[in-house]
């Protein structure tokens, strides 16, 4: 798959690049960045214009790092003469440098810089989908068999006849006498087909003549008889139906259960049995993960262990500096604050998703946790 993203960012801020990355390849936009996708052996420089030339988007991360740093520049002089769509995401309130005016001037920015970074990366997500999807509809060719057009056909009315028009008409009534010929004979052969085959109604006796009254007998009982069908007399009472939907001729019961004797209808044809649904199989659990699944939260459990290990020097370091500051008489910024709580909460979540095998949402918390936690770092000066 091409890479449609190619994110540009400093090493030092590579745990905002990463939770960018993750963001995006979340809603199936891929992306290419150092040095996850140069295989080893490739030369680096030759690596980053092979990307750069097939990406369609440049993500600048923008920082203080990032204005410094001359990889970076020569990245985004490179996309400019490229001529690609370049989204500088700004994560510190830094001024660019002159080489990064020059090349810049005219790009609108994303801010990122007010938490939560979360809901930064979901806007991120979006003005990149939108460009792409504007792009590809720019890009689409119109299709080589379109419509064809149809030329322009003198239509005749009825005082600007055709050439023959005389023989023309008298074809057309030809037909059309030949067409009721034939409709009329078909119609007097359903007629009498229908005749032919209405049942004659035996005469209706007069009941207006007075029979006279019989003289009562004793009465004898007689055997009843079995009614007489036209087709076939059914010598069995009850008749031997199969447990299934298609007919099965009559005859015993089999020991096993297979068939179940079913009363006959008057007709003397069996009356199906109902036939019996088997229940639906209950899952025995999720499906197995593939070894790329199963590769890809290990991945992600590796990212989470290491962030774990590392939270609490963070909020301890940053629980003191808070005091420190509150002992002279300064309060804190809010912004830190906000950022510590949302780190602690999304890599709690992120261990959730983890438990559940959601490599997704897993993913995507412990990227939004370590860009947090990186933030903090950099406040901290470690």
């Amino acid at each position: 798959m091409a890479h449609k993203v190619f994110i540009c960012h400093s090493s030092q801020n590579k745990p905002i690049a990463d939770a960018a990355c993750a963001a995006l390849e979340a809603q199936r936009i891929p992306c290419w960045i150092a040095p996850r996708d140069i295989l080893g052996g490739e030369e680096w420089g030759e690596a980053i214009i092979n990307a750069l030339s097939d990406c369609q988007v440049v993500l600048l991360i923008f920082s203080l790092h990032a204005n410094n740093s001359p990889q970076v520049r020569r990245e985004i002089e490179r996309a400019v003469h490229k001529q690609k769509i370049i989204i500088p995401f700004r994560i510190e309130d830094v001024l660019p440098s002159r080489a990064m005016e020059y090349a810049l001037s005219n790009t609108h920015w994303l801010d990122a810089m007010t938490p939560p970074m979360e809901g930064r990366l979901a806007e991120l997500c979006n003005t990149i989908s939108h460009l792409l999807q504007r792009q590809q509809g720019a890009e689409t060719p119109v299709a080589a068999g379109g419509p064809a057009i149809r030329e322009n056909v003198p239509i005749r009315t009825a005082a600007e006849p055709a050439a023959g028009g005389k023989s023309s008409k008298g074809l057309i009534l030809g037909v059309a006498a030949a067409v009721v010929v034939v409709v009329a004979g078909a119609t007097g052969a359903v007629l009498h087909f229908n005749h032919a085959a209405a049942p004659i109604e035996p005469p209706v006796p007069d009941k207006s003549v007075t029979a006279p009254v019989a003289t009562p007998q004793p009465s004898q009982a007689k055997p009843a008889q079995a009614p007489i069908h036209s087709a076939v007399i059914s010598p069995q009472p009850r008749v031997a139906v199969p447990n299934q939907r298609s007919p099965q001729p009559a005859g015993p019961a089999v020991a096993n259960g297979t068939f179940a004797l079913q009363p006959a209808n008057g007709a003397g044809v069996a009356l199906p049995a109902p036939v019996p649904v088997a229940p639906a199989p209950v899952a025995s659990g999720p499906p197995p993960l593939t070894a790329e699944e199963k590769a890809r939260l290990d991945r992600v459990e590796a990212q989470i262990d290491d962030m774990e290990s590392s939270v609490g020097s963070v909020n301890g370091s940053l629980n003191a500096m808070a005091q420190t500051m509150q002992k002279q008489g300064v309060t804190i910024n809010s912004k830190w604050t906000e950022l510590q709580s949302g780190m602690n909460t999304n890599l709690k979540k992120a261990r959730e998703a983890l438990n559940k095998q959601d490599a997704d949402h897993a993913e995507r918390y412990a990227a939004t946790a370590g860009s947090d936690m990186g933030q903090i770092k950099t406040f901290l000066g470690r």
